[in-house]
């Protein structure tokens, strides 16, 4: 919501660049805020989640959308910036595929988590080959 409040101000918001580059700031946390908590809500018993890690978890997404929003709408300059469309694409070549590695993650674990039954170790895909590929996309997400 931050960002939603913050990007309209910014003196590049209506730069179609900015748009493009916040869009998937957006479609991130749209994925994390919406999907993800739907997911999990369809469990017999979601657990407890401590009060410590949301407060931190929300101070951190404060801080983020700030920067990301003022960053991306105010404070870049996009004119005569020639490499912009090819860093841009690049990037999102590399977003898309963090954002696939990471949702077929969570997906895994959600599974695992609603066959009940205690801890078990996630087996295929990217377990195969990263200890916590839902980081890991996640990871390959913020580097896009």
């Amino acid at each position: 919501w931050l960002t939603f409040l913050l990007f309209p101000f910014g003196i590049h918001s209506s730069d179609p660049k900015s748009l493009l580059l916040i869009s998937f700031f957006l479609l991130h946390y749209f994925n994390r805020t919406v999907f993800f908590p739907l997911r999990l809500l369809r469990q017999k018993n979601p657990g407890d989640f401590p009060v410590a890690i949301a407060a931190t978890a929300f101070g951190f997404n404060l801080l983020n959308a700030y920067l990301q929003a003022r960053s991306v709408s105010h404070y870049s300059d996009y004119d005569g910036d020639e490499w912009f469309w090819w860093r841009f694409f690049a990037g999102a070549v590399v977003f898309l595929a963090g954002m696939a590695i990471n949702v077929a993650s969570d997906r895994v674990l959600v599974r695992l988590k609603e066959s009940g039954g205690g801890y078990k170790v996630p087996r295929g895909g990217w377990f195969e080959r990263v200890s916590c590929p839902n980081y890991f996309g996640e990871a390959v997400e913020w580097l896009g």
